[in-house]
């Protein structure tokens, strides 16, 4: 872990970053991507320019049937996200339940919590029992990004996945 703070340091001294003024962000980051010491350096500003805005990890609530905001990703804060019903009967279903009973991430264009138009990404986590969903989202301001935004969001939700010890199919 002190690697990567050692790693993060020149940046934010040669302004290449912002500085992340979040605790709990800086130390997501800082706990989710341990893989400096194993493997190919992975520098923050790749994972600060994946191009995702906001977003947020949605945890499964057996009990309630419902998805719960439990980590925010970017700025947005984590009350401005909404619990989100799962039941079978509600008639205006959400992108966010849809994708915890998908296989494959789900893309989209529409209003996100704060009114705005963004597009957006989603897929579950977990191994075959779903453990939440992972939502993040992006201007799209270049439709030909779409493709490679999906690509980033996979390895993001890979490396979620490997991270919190779930088989990854």
């Amino acid at each position: 872990y002190i690697n990567l703070c050692h790693k993060f340091i020149p940046y934010l001294y040669r302004e290449k970053v912002k500085a992340q003024k979040n605790f709990i962000s800086l130390a997501t980051y800082i706990s989710l991507f341990p893989q400096l010491i194993a493997g190919p350096i992975v520098r923050y500003e790749t994972i600060n320019k994946a191009g995702f805005e906001h977003g947020c990890l949605y945890v499964y609530n057996e009990q309630k049937n419902t998805l719960i905001p439990s980590l925010k990703i970017g700025e947005r804060e984590l009350f401005k996200y909404r619990e989100v019903s799962c039941e079978e009967n509600i008639s205006s279903s959400s992108m966010i339940s849809d994708a915890l009973k998908c296989t494959v991430p789900i893309r989209n264009f529409g209003v996100s919590v704060t009114g705005e138009y963004v597009s957006y990404i989603c897929a579950s986590f977990g191994n075959s029992f779903k453990r939440g969903v992972l939502y993040l989202e992006y201007s799209n301001d270049d439709e030909d990004m779409d493709g490679e935004m999906m690509l980033r969001f996979k390895a993001i939700l890979k490396c979620l996945n490997e991270c919190l010890g779930f088989s990854v199919n």
